[in-house]
């Protein structure tokens, strides 16, 4: 059946009368399907949500008393036993503390070992080549850094501590000159500079070597970002 030019059936209701401006017709007939896929959108996003609120995941909370203003804590096995001991900084009492842990997500009461004053970031490594775990503390207020050597069974020798620039907030550290030695890399946010010190291999420390960066450096990090093959 032919039909006149000009006129055509709406295309919301095929069966419905004929309409004048088939442009229109099309217009609406788009923005009602924009609206069912909205729906349809909609739809699908309520039921994920469902499906994802009925998940449930146990509620566990394990507390551990450690020392007086904890800022930092680091996880290794520090007596040999197989089991994951913390390491944390207590900023207000100038102290680090050991929890020994049990295997099972709890820890033995802490044991607490003098570093300077207002110790925060904190990092671990063996710095003496004797096979345990030692530990550096970045001490703010004192402008030191606190050298903790480690006895393999939990216990920590008396701290030594290395003069820094003020306002020290950062370290860490990493072999730096490649001769398998743990290095020292500290940021100073005052001076706008990051100190190294290589290593002797009986856990003390050359001078420093001061590296300018950008303004108030607050962290620093050691990596290798490019080795040539």
């Amino acid at each position: 059946m032919c039909r006149r030019r000009g006129w055509k059936r709406s295309s919301l209701d095929p069966t419905g009368p004929r309409h004048r401006s088939p442009k229109g017709a099309v217009l609406l007939h788009r923005s009602l399907r924009s609206f069912r896929l909205q729906l349809f959108c909609c739809a699908l996003a309520l039921r994920a949500s469902s499906a994802l609120a009925e998940v449930n995941f146990p509620a566990r909370f394990l507390a551990a008393e450690a020392g007086v203003g904890p800022f930092d804590v680091a996880i290794t096995d520090l007596d040999q036993d197989g089991r994951p001991d913390l390491i944390v900084t207590n900023s207000a009492s100038n102290t680090i503390s050991v929890l020994l842990g049990n295997g099972d997500g709890t820890f033995q009461p802490h044991s607490d070992f003098t570093t300077g004053r207002r110790p925060g970031s904190l990092a671990i490594g063996d710095l003496n080549l004797d096979g345990w775990t030692d530990v550096v503390t970045s001490n703010e207020k004192a402008s030191t850094v606190s050298v903790l050597l480690g006895h393999g069974d939990g216990t920590f020798g008396p701290k030594a501590d290395l003069g820094t620039r003020r306002d020290l907030r950062c370290v860490r550290l990493g072999d730096l000159n490649g001769d398998g030695k743990l290095d020292l890399a500290t940021s100073n946010s005052a001076h706008d500079s990051i100190e190294i010190r290589f290593r002797n291999g009986d856990g003390t420390f050359s001078s420093s070597m001061t590296i300018r960066g950008g303004l108030t450096p607050r962290a620093v990090t050691i990596a290798i970002f490019y080795r040539a093959a």
